[in-house]
């Protein structure tokens, strides 16, 4: 398989490739990717949540000026009176909120607000490295399909030489012949469709690195996991520890009681104090200076009603966060399960097929023999040919898939690729 693989890359790279190997396209992806850069930039503006909860209660300062003019025309017994006043006023306002009970559940929901934004961030780098894993082992995928069909190819020769011999010896019609070219051809044709195909997939995979369109690359195949498969109550019971989609999920639920807090804080008394100073000017007065202080109390004692539907509205919030919870659990245990599921699966059926490969190889290689020998019908030695050329492609698609969902299961469990989780997130 290896030297098939490598006539088989000689097909799309120059003498110039570059080996890649997927930890280091996982931090090509973690420097340059738009995904978790975007998630990076939201986690930012959320932390600012608290802060702007804490600002409500700081002090504002205040100013005003204003300037008129008056021109009287007038007259009277005593004549015309003509005149012009001026005025001219400033003042500055400083105001201190004192006491505000919707400010402790505001910075409490801002935090929540906060860390909910940065496990959504931890869990868009897990999905991009998934992503760019993905990506990967379908390029190494296509790259065994196309290996498969450049054996198929290299075997349809075969087959078309003996058929062509043994039709010029007479020992055969010119049928068989027309069969092998035809068997040939076919196999052309799929050997360019994978190799089409192969090229896609890895434009893809440079597009996701931001490799700028370079498609000149080496893949080195990652070695095979080994071990023995959780359980899936472990893995299930892991993931529900760990994955950061439904733990902000579960965060949206005391945002919604903080939120209701809020509600109830913002119709409670509020006080604050003011300090004010004032400046006036009169073209025909003396210029005066004046300031004042003072407190002020703010309690609404009637509302309309608005201040039960605030929270009547703010309770259907908290029920429908934690329906959103339970539906999000749901989803995640149908995730854990038809990962491991698939995992299972997959260990059984490479298993079958790779016995249906050695059967269908040593089918082949009977029959070609007979043929040769003129004991076996070209029809059959074709047909052979196809069903080998398959099972060989589900075998490698299949033992390529195992390693992939393996890595899937993985990141259902909310564990994928954690150091460098971890250590994408520190600055």
């Amino acid at each position: 398989m290896k030297r098939l693989l490598a006539l088989a890359l000689s097909f799309v790279l120059s003498a110039h490739a570059e080996k890649l190997t997927l930890d280091q396209a996982l931090d090509k992806a973690l420097a340059t990717d738009q995904s978790i850069a975007i998630a990076a930039t939201e986690a930012g503006k959320a932390a600012l949540e608290p802060r702007s909860a804490l600002v409500r209660m700081m002090p504002t300062l205040t100013g005003n000026a204003g300037a008129t003019r008056n021109d009287r025309n007038g007259s009277g017994t005593t004549g015309t009176a003509n005149g012009v006043t001026s005025n001219g006023t400033a003042s500055i306002t400083l105001d201190q909120p004192l006491i505000d009970l919707s400010l402790a559940p505001a910075i409490r929901r801002g935090k929540l607000i906060s860390e909910s934004a940065r496990l959504q961030y931890l869990n868009a780098i897990r999905q991009t490295l998934f992503a760019v894993t993905t990506a990967f082992y379908d390029v190494l995928e296509q790259e065994r399909i196309v290996a498969v069909d450049l054996e198929a190819v290299k075997l349809a020769e075969e087959n078309l030489t003996i058929a062509d011999k043994r039709a010029k010896a007479g020992a055969v019609t010119r049928t068989d012949v027309l069969r092998a070219t035809a068997s040939l051809e076919e196999n052309r044709r799929s050997l360019i469709v994978s190799q089409s195909t192969l090229d896609l997939k890895r434009n893809i995979l440079a597009n996701i690195l931001n490799l700028r369109g370079n498609r000149d690359f080496i893949l080195v195949e990652p070695a095979s996991a080994t071990g023995a498969d959780p359980a899936f109550n472990t893995l299930l019971d892991t993931a529900y520890a760990h994955r950061e989609d439904l733990r902000a999920t579960e965060l949206v639920i005391q945002q919604q009681i903080e939120r209701r807090q809020e509600i109830k804080g913002q119709y409670g008394p509020k006080l604050g104090a003011q300090l004010s100073a004032s400046s006036s000017s009169a073209s025909q007065d003396r210029d005066s200076n004046e300031w004042q202080a003072g407190f002020s109390v703010r309690m609404p004692f009637m509302t309309g009603g608005q201040r039960k539907l605030d929270l009547k509205g703010a309770d259907y919030d908290i029920q429908q966060a934690r329906l959103a919870f339970e539906q999000e659990r749901k989803a995640v245990q149908e995730e854990v399960m038809n990962a491991w599921v698939e995992v299972r699966t997959l260990r059984e059926t490479i298993v079958a097929l790779q016995a249906q490969v050695t059967a269908a190889e040593q089918s082949y290689k009977d029959l070609q023999t007979q043929y040769s020998a003129g004991t076996a019908k070209s029809i059959d030695v074709l047909a052979e040919l196809k069903s080998l050329n398959a099972a060989r492609k589900d075998l490698a698609v299949q033992t390529l898939g195992l390693q992939l969902a393996l890595k899937r299961l993985d990141v259902v469990s909310g564990v994928f690729q954690e150091q460098r989780v971890q250590k994408a997130m520190k600055p």
